[in-house]
């Protein structure tokens, strides 16, 4: 009997491990690249929120005569803090105003010096106090200028 000579079938085997070995560090470095853009998605909503809001109330800051009455019927709760005020809005991770500690915090910051009243509108995550978005305003609120 003649013994037949081995083809190319351990070469075949060799070619098709090492072409699933390629595509599963491929497919592996795609899952990590679509989690890291989830993230960045993510971020970039809150940012855009973030910063659409705090516009927002800068502009009725800006234009109210009553500013602390609207942060109150919008359900700020006040505090005193060294030379201002503070006003704290929390925000669940819908971005929707819910009562205690949210995923969110809107603080408004209100200092008056001389004729001036300054704001200071900043959106933080709740978890690590991390900034995520802040915004400085001031308005003259009338008296008299000493020449």
């Amino acid at each position: 009997m003649q013994k037949k000579p081995a083809k190319r079938s351990s070469l075949f085997l060799l070619e098709l491990l090492l072409s699933i070995l390629v595509f599963s560090i491929v497919s592996a470095w795609c899952v990590r690249l679509f989690a890291a853009a989830h993230v960045i998605a993510k971020e970039t909503r809150e940012l855009d929120k973030a910063h659409y809001q705090a516009g927002s109330y800068a502009e009725v800051f800006l234009a109210a005569q009553d500013f602390e009455a609207f942060l109150c019927r919008e359900g700020a709760k006040e505090e005193k803090v060294g030379v201002g005020k503070l006003y704290r809005i929390c925000y669940d991770k819908d971005w929707n105003i819910c009562d205690g500690e949210g995923a969110f915090c809107f603080e408004v910051r209100l200092i008056t010096e001389d004729s001036f009243e300054k704001g200071v509108f900043t959106y933080l995550k709740t978890q690590g106090r991390e900034v995520i978005y802040e915004l400085q305003a001031e308005r003259y609120i009338g008296g008299e200028e000493k020449l």
